[in-house]
């Protein structure tokens, strides 16, 4: 018997002799890899012995013998254990993911070509001394045009507060195509002419749906209607276009609703899209506009999943 001793007698040294195969084999509860006919064993000082008995062989291949059937029985129940489990919920997870390819976020719009990456940043002109601007408001939209804010009310539709203006010189201004002014978004306000008793709700591009009497108002807007009305002066009413009178069996389109259940929806077509918060709050709209959406008019409403981001919804300039 030859005796190695190391510093931890916990720990084993590879010991293999060149060409040979490695084995393992167990002694006293412990297991090693060593060459063959030969075993690595503690004695009772706990130190590390390599044996080479014939005996210690023995008992090493009954023992290797053994540990290889355990292990093909472990690989048999595993592997049947595996078939009899993807069996069981193989058809629920097709199923799924099935219906979570159906849940994905839905864009809307038929904007596919991506404007420029300037477009929604709203700008104030700095004056000559290059410190002070002027009061005018100005949003960036598609294809290097700008667009202005004719007053206060109509920016505060779309904005909340001033804190992401950015400040330019003239000549940032002057290199931008000027368009027409920008409309009260949709979903928001009603507008009126101080002038006239009549009263439109806004859809997308600036178009007015006349509400043509307090019948229809309150079945599509709540009791509430007259509450969200703001007067158009007759220089800005020139900038809307006039559309279809509405009637009590549909909604404008971009109105920003909740179901008799209490979903947050959004508007377009015949259909209502979910509107999620990581959706909600990028688009910048405010449950301050939220319309109790009546059961009736949505029962002609089809469900058409959540709404995605759509950058037409928020910049659509």
């Amino acid at each position: 018997m030859v005796e190695q001793r190391t510093e931890n007698p916990r720990v084993a040294s590879p010991i293999l002799a060149l060409g040979t195969t490695p084995r393992r084999c167990i002694l006293n509860g412990a297991m090693w890899c060593v060459p063959p006919k030969s075993c690595l064993w503690r004695d009772e000082g706990g130190h590390q012995n390599i044996q080479t008995r014939s005996g210690f062989f023995v008992l090493s291949m009954l023992y290797s013998f053994r540990q290889k059937s355990y292990k093909y029985m472990r690989k048999i129940f595993t592997l049947f254990f595996a078939v009899a489990l993807i069996s069981f919920i193989g058809l629920p997870a097709a199923k799924a993911e099935e219906d979570t390819a159906l849940n994905e976020p839905v864009l809307i719009s038929e904007q596919i070509e991506a404007c420029n990456g300037n477009q929604g940043l709203v700008v104030k002109r700095l004056n000559n001394d290059g410190v002070n601007a002027i009061p005018t408001v100005f949003v960036l939209g598609c294809y290097d045009t700008i667009h202005i804010f004719p007053n206060e009310q109509t920016y505060k539709t779309w904005w909340t507060d001033f804190e992401d203006i950015s400040y330019v010189d003239g000549a940032y201004i002057a290199d931008k195509k000027l368009e027409g002014n920008v409309t009260i978004r949709p979903g928001t306000y009603l507008v009126k002419q101080p002038s006239s008793p009549k009263v439109y709700a806004v859809e997308p591009g600036g178009v007015l749906r006349w509400i043509p009497d307090e019948t229809t108002a309150e079945a599509l807007y709540g009791k509430k209607w007259n509450t969200i009305i703001l007067d158009l002066s007759d220089e800005l009413f020139s900038d809307y276009t006039i559309g279809a009178t509405l009637t009590t069996t549909a909604y404008p389109n971009g109105v920003l609703g909740y179901l008799p259940e209490g979903r947050v929806v959004y508007l377009s077509g015949t259909s209502y899209y979910n509107l999620p918060g990581s959706v909600m709050d990028p688009l910048r709209l405010e449950s301050k506009f939220l319309v109790p959406l009546s059961a009736g008019v949505m029962a002609t409403y089809t469900d058409g999943g959540d709404l995605a981001y759509d950058q037409a919804i928020a910049f659509p300039f």
